[in-house]
């Protein structure tokens, strides 16, 4: 569990601000219990505390980052980048790895039900790259469900079974099975 994700105390019908944000806000996320928000955009992400009335977290990438995503328990942040990137926050000791190489730019990020694996769109197939071994060394996704001549544009994970639905721009639905990574 993340030390930024405690309950918020936001009442009903209340309201709170937070920014300005460093650019152009292009993806906003909450964490699983409801406690930090994440906002990417130009120049990296930034991590308010909802609970606290401190100052944000900020962390510096280089370029557009887009589509950032909680792992479940609250652990990890995901987001994409316009350089065909995907990038893994460990929020407790602040580091970070590039998931680089990819073939188009990962416009979605989801997790696996686990917190063990985090996908993406943009591929010609489902990958999943392995967190948070992906801190240990040069990790390699589980690629399976190849499309032949389309790319994956669409993507929900289930939060309580290891499914994830992934939709392929030649409108091809996949329901993949993420323990032995098939898909039907």
């Amino acid at each position: 569990r993340s030390p930024m994700d405690s309950s918020p105390t936001l009442a009903a019908g209340s309201t709170a601000v937070y920014g300005p944000a460093r650019s152009t806000i292009s993806g906003l996320c909450v964490s699983p219990a409801g406690g930090a928000l994440a906002a990417t955009g130009a120049g990296g992400l930034t991590l308010w505390d909802m609970e606290a009335q401190n100052e944000p977290i900020e962390l510096d990438l280089r370029g557009l980052s887009l589509a950032p995503a909680f792992s479940p328990d609250g652990s990890y942040l995901a987001c994409g980048h316009q350089e065909n990137t995907v990038h893994v926050l460990d929020l407790a000791s602040r580091k970070v790895f590039a998931l680089s190489g990819l073939p188009a730019k990962p416009g979605k990020l989801a997790w696996s039900h686990d917190g063990g694996h985090v996908l993406h769109t943009g591929t010609k197939a489902v990958l999943c790259w392995p967190v948070p071994r992906c801190f240990d060394g040069n990790p390699q996704p589980i690629a399976f469900a190849v499309q032949e001549d389309a790319r994956m544009c669409a993507l929900a994970a289930n939060p309580r079974i290891p499914f994830a639905a992934c939709g392929f721009t030649d409108g091809t639905l996949l329901l993949a099975e993420l323990k032995r990574f098939a898909a039907f």
